[in-house]
């Protein structure tokens, strides 16, 4: 289904709204896209009814929202759309476009507080340890034969010992000689290399591709709290091994620095070693944590590596997650989320995670407070004789 094209003074109202939004408080590109996607959706709606985004009045936005959840849309969707409006009209009555604010007078719906989903301390471990477990072995399709004691990968790998690295056409695949759980005693046969089978049978898996990095990026996210978009966004200049911290610019512009730490720096230091540079083939780029596009077929030259996106480390949590036999589906933010709590559930401020988390208000913050009440209350029950 094609999407209608927007009139053309409201793209204009969108850009101007949009140009200043970013050159005033520096929002973030993720900001700015979804302002203009529920901005561009609201035009449309407008549009069908025969009205643009200056002339709309109060009438019509209660229309959209009360569309909004008619269409089955969350409270929180919707609260969030108007949230998108309000700033929208804020800046067009600041601007002298429109003579009243037809925003003003909308109260948000009601939203209930839900308490953050996040994974007890045993279950991080399990989360951190998957990209490295021996079970974490991917298909790799046609291009493997297997045995029942051999794994015989064909002729179009090429084998480095000395580095530890199986390439596969564009795909390249990690090995530690001193980890049981993986590919060990390689050697090159004259049609290809053949590798002893794990010990549990299970068979070679894409999950293998690049697993320092999984381990990386898993393990600075809970040493840190970052959002993903921080962690993915993630610049070398930004990280500062020897000093134990990373520097980042979180929204609205505004920078915090955050401890690492051992086992986060110990673990990028092993991918930033040993799997970036192969990952980065050559090429020059400053983001921290890669991903390398496949190859179509009948392409000849290998692609270039591009920053790792929000979605495929969503993917990769709960494929990890699979393995570490996880429930709940749990995602970057889940992370987050243990992170904040298992630091106050050990003593930490409000205040010092408020800096950490990069939150502007201590309200939000303050959410988890609730969870710390919550373990408590659940921990009175299981040990309290009249609990």
């Amino acid at each position: 289904m094609k999407v209608a094209e927007l009139k053309d003074s409201d793209q204009v109202l969108i850009d101007q709204f949009l140009d200043a939004a970013w050159s005033e408080d520096g929002l973030r590109p993720n900001t700015l896209a979804a302002y203009r996607i529920d901005l561009g959706q609201f035009s449309r709606w407008l549009r069908e009814r025969c009205y643009d985004l200056a002339g709309a009045g109060e009438p019509q936005l209660l229309d959209y929202l009360a569309h909004d959840l008619s269409r089955g849309g969350a409270a929180r969707s919707t609260s969030r759309h108007l949230s998108s409006l309000r700033r929208f009209y804020r800046y067009l009555f600041r601007e002298g476009i429109i003579a009243e604010d037809p925003s003003a007078k909308i109260s948000s719906p009601a939203i209930g507080h839900s308490l953050p989903k996040f994974l007890s301390p045993d279950d991080v471990v399990r989360l951190l340890k998957a990209p490295l477990e021996g079970e974490v072995l991917a298909k790799l399709g046609q291009r493997v034969d297997k045995s029942e004691d051999m794994i015989c990968l064909t002729d179009v790998s090429q084998f480095d010992a000395k580095s530890g690295i199986i390439r596969i056409d564009d795909e390249i695949i990690t090995y530690r000689a001193k980890r049981t759980n993986v590919l060990e005693d390689c050697k090159r046969g004259e049609k290809g290399t053949k590798a002893t089978k794990h010990d549990s049978g299970a068979s070679v898996s894409k999950l293998l591709f690049a697993p320092l990095r999984g381990q990386a990026m898993l393990e600075v996210l809970y040493a840190t709290g970052l959002r993903v978009s921080e962690l993915v966004e993630l610049k070398l200049n930004e990280v500062h091994q020897k000093a134990g911290y990373v520097r980042v610019t979180g929204k609205g512009g505004k920078e915090r620095i955050v401890p690492l730490g051992e086992e986060a720096l110990e673990s990028l230091d092993k991918y930033l070693n040993f799997e970036r540079p192969e990952l980065l083939d050559n090429e020059m780029t400053n983001i921290v944590f890669l991903r390398r596009p496949r190859r179509k077929k009948n392409e000849g030259k290998i692609k270039k590596p591009h920053q790792m996106t929000r979605f495929r480390f969503l993917q990769l949590i709960r494929e990890y997650a699979a393995i570490a036999e996880l429930s709940g589906n749990p995602s970057p933010h889940t992370l987050r989320h243990s992170f904040a709590t298992h630091l106050l559930n050990n003593g930490a401020d409000l205040r010092s995670l408020q800096m950490l988390l990069g939150h502007s208000d201590l309200s939000t913050t303050q959410i988890y407070t609730h969870v710390a009440k919550e373990r408590l209350k659940d921990l009175h029950r299981q040990h309290h004789p009249r609990g």
